[in-house]
């Protein structure tokens, strides 16, 4: 366990180090951070996929086992289970086999939903606060996990605000990188003030 793991959470703008050698290195450490998000999102895109061709393959077999069962009950309905009884133990086959078949699919869209909730631990959002003197604009990044040692940076682009963070959920590195854009572009040359609380960073802008 890190000693550090229980240091409150830094915020940090992104500036040039004084030393090449420290640029050199903080420059290899972003592009080693972006590969493993890319990598990250790679994997939650795949899963995303994934899941949803699962759940139109239970969609598929469900509705495929519900005219199997039709087809039972009207055969015996007719009075043909006497006359066609090989062919309807065949129908009940197929139906205790795709109801088997359709809880295994179950079980892996149960999987799936699971680690893309896992990876989705950071949450982002704006919204607009007025008073007679001043418009504001609050920036809300929130995580739904304790993150030891977090580092958090932020760049500003006009009305979209950048992030990029890193730190460990349970002695497992973490990273990830969100934007959200403004409503409306904020104040020229005017940094936003920064509110840190323990779950979540807030940028208020004047706009």
């Amino acid at each position: 366990m890190n000693n550090n793991q229980n240091q409150p959470p830094t915020i940090s703008r992104i500036i040039p180090p004084p030393f090449a050698n420290q640029q050199q290195a903080l420059q290899i450490e972003n592009v080693s951070l972006k590969t493993q998000v890319q990598k990250l999102q790679d994997q939650l895109k795949d899963a995303n996929v994934k899941n949803t061709q699962l759940q139109h393959q239970n969609q598929e077999l469900q509705s495929t086992n519900q005219s199997l069962l039709t087809q039972l009950n009207q055969k015996n309905q007719n009075s043909i289970i006497n006359q066609n009884s090989n062919e309807n133990q065949i129908l009940k086959d197929k139906c205790i086999e795709l109801q088997l078949h359709n809880q295994d699919l179950l079980q892996k869209i149960t999987q799936l939903s699971k680690e893309k909730q896992e990876k989705q631990f950071v949450e982002i959002k704006s919204y607009l606060q007025y008073s007679p003197k001043v418009q504001e604009e609050t920036i809300c990044l929130k995580w739904t996990q304790k993150i030891a040692n977090l580092q958090i940076k932020y760049k500003s682009k006009g009305k979209a605000v950048e992030f990029e963070g890193y730190g460990e959920i349970q002695n497992k590195n973490v990273i990830f990188q969100c934007q959200c854009d403004l409503s409306k572009m904020p104040v020229d040359n005017q940094e936003p003030r920064i509110i840190l609380k323990e779950c979540e960073l807030h940028l208020i802008y004047q706009i």
